[in-house]
């Protein structure tokens, strides 16, 4: 009888050191998936990747607010360019642009024909910049 409770407390103690040991694990696992959360692609880093594209690249800050965002840039490269801005996804402009995949200038009394998508609307000005769009798509 003596070694039943022996191996009862052994095995008990094996447990607890053992589920300690998986909670710590699943800990670092969650605290690894907050961090990669944590890194955001912004218009830093779209402006980086597309210097990969062209070194020459020329970066202009839009009026945002005349299509209702909150942030925009104009791209100018060599073969193309184009125009990404960040929007408020609870903003009724945003909803309205996702909506209808266009962004509406009311001062102008126009639309344009945009990629609405994900809280950011990108439209292109000129040529073809489908090797920038794939990096414009990252946006978070």
């Amino acid at each position: 009888m003596k070694n039943f409770y022996k191996f009862f407390v052994i095995s008990f103690i094996l447990i607890i050191i053992l589920s300690g040991c998986d909670s710590k694990r699943n800990s670092e696992e969650k605290s690894n998936k907050v961090e990669e959360k944590e890194e955001l692609y912004t218009f830093d880093n779209l402006k980086k990747d597309l210097m990969t594209l062209d070194n020459n690249l020329e970066v202009n800050k839009k009026a945002a607010s005349m299509v209702g965002a909150t942030e925009g840039y104009g791209y100018i490269m060599a073969d193309c360019s184009l125009e990404v801005y960040k929007f408020d996804q609870n903003d009724e402009a945003y909803k309205i642009a996702e909506y209808n995949q266009e962004l509406s200038m009311p001062s102008f009394e126009t639309t344009l024909d945009a990629v609405v998508k994900n809280g950011y609307a990108y439209f292109v000005n000129d040529g073809t910049c489908d090797n920038a769009i794939e990096y414009v798509n990252k946006l978070n």
